[in-house]
């Protein structure tokens, strides 16, 4: 289903087993991002799932660092461009600007504030041109609705 990840009043608490978040997380800002967090913890069930995937700052750094330490040799603009993008989105239209930027450390403090544990992570994942992150996150008991149980 697909529904705005800030407002999710059309769910009960603990009602859902599985959320599933693809590049969507980097498009809001820290605030949004807190929000959305805070409605995925109320309406998963202790011991739901989070799947979630985003740019990966770390490695797209990197990637940044290794096109700027060779431009003098080996200019590449078009790659140094892209590289850009990734950080701050393609900004075609309103909803490709990038507004948060996270790697797997960021992330998974991020999700245990809001009673998620990361029971996985891959940075390979999915197969883009964006190094990126999946990272698969439980929801944690003592999280309930924000009750320790």
């Amino acid at each position: 289903m697909k529904v705005d990840a800030t407002n999710l009043e059309m769910f009960d608490d603990d009602s859902i087993d599985l959320i599933e978040s693809h590049h969507m997380i980097e498009h809001l800002s820290l605030a949004e991002a807190e929000k959305a967090l805070k409605e995925w913890q109320r309406v998963t069930r202790p011991g739901g799932l989070l799947v979630i995937t985003f740019p990966d700052i770390t490695r797209i750094c990197l990637r940044w660092l290794k096109f700027i330490i060779w431009y003098p040799i080996k200019p590449r603009p078009a790659k140094l461009a892209r590289t850009v993008q990734m950080i701050v989105g393609s900004q075609e239209h309103d909803g490709m600007f990038h507004k948060s930027v996270y790697n797997i450390t960021l992330m998974r403090r991020f999700l245990l504030k809001y009673g998620f544990k990361v029971e996985f992570s891959y940075g390979r994942y999915p197969r883009r041109t964006t190094p990126s992150l999946l990272v698969i996150a439980k929801k944690q008991p003592c999280h309930s609705n924000g009750r320790a149980n």
